[in-house]
Order: structure tokens, then sequence, then C-alpha cells
């Protein structure tokens, strides 16, 4: 699936196009080729979703944390002759990205009614 910006507005958890798209926006994945498959992208949303009722919720910020602290060829640091450069810790990066977009969870809060707190994987069928 092609990266589409329109899909970002309005926030839609209930949405797994829209949370496809969103994760992609977080992890700056949005130019062909993709670093990610659509495939992996969304098993992650899965994996990190809420489902109430037979509604599944997905929280595009935990699964990008969750891509973003499980990588294990994420760039920490380099050198070349004089030059370096040093990276945000992955594990820094990912629990701001939860901690900045914990909204999302507000939202499906609302809808549902059930708070899927900071847990990476919650499931709740009622």
């Amino acid at each position: 699936m092609a990266y589409d910006e329109s899909l970002l507005s309005p926030i839609d958890p209930a949405s797994i196009e829209w949370a496809t798209a969103f994760t992609r926006f977080l992890l700056r994945d949005t130019s062909e080729p993709y670093s990610l498959a659509s495939a992996e992208v969304r098993a992650t949303l899965e994996t990190t979703a809420v489902t109430v009722d037979e509604a599944t919720y997905y929280r595009p910020h935990m699964a990008a944390a969750a891509l973003i602290r499980s990588d294990p060829d994420r760039v920490v640091s380099e050198r070349i002759d004089n030059a370096s450069a040093e990276y945000v810790n992955p594990a820094v990066l990912a629990a701001r990205i939860e901690r900045d977009w914990s909204s999302i969870d507000d939202r499906i809060k609302a809808l549902s009614g059930v708070n899927p707190g900071g847990g990476r994987t919650f499931r709740a069928v009622w």
C-alpha cells in the first residue's frame, strides 16, 4: 500500500489504513522503497491493538515505538575519519513517541470506554 498522507486526518484508530499511514509517518518511512513492508507494519499494529466488543483500535504510536526498539540495524553512532555523529538512543526515541502521541490512547478510550494504558499489548473482549 502506497503512503497516502491524506489518510492521516481525521484520526481514526479503528482504521488499519489510517494506522498504517500514521505508523509510517512516525517512523519517517514515507517514501518508496519503504524500509518496512506493509505486512510488517500491519502485523505490529495487530500486536499492539486493543479489541473491545469485536471492534479493533490500532495504536500506531506503540507500533512505531516497538519497531524502533526492536530494529537491530538502527545506527546509534557513526564515525568516518574526523567526523562523527551520535543519534538518539532507540529506547529513548521509542519512549518519546509513546508519550508524545498518547492522545491516541485518549481517543481510543473515548470511543471504546476502555483505557489501553501504557502496555504494549492489551486485548479486552467483553
